[in-house]
């Protein structure tokens, strides 16, 4: 149970890093759908509406 709470404490840090490495891979993801590179249905078709 120590060995768990320890790791609860460091995990604050950590948690931190893996979700700003997530969201930055979110964003990359996201920008590029939006710009075309990648295709992807449902913000392809959100794209389109806003075009027209």
């Amino acid at each position: 149970m120590d060995r768990l709470r320890s790791e609860w404490a460091n995990t604050s840090a950590r948690s931190r890093v893996i979700l700003g490495v997530v969201l930055g891979v979110a964003l990359v993801v996201l920008a590029l759908s939006v710009t075309g590179v990648i295709d992807m249905a449902p913000v392809q078709t959100g794209v389109t509406q806003i075009k027209k």
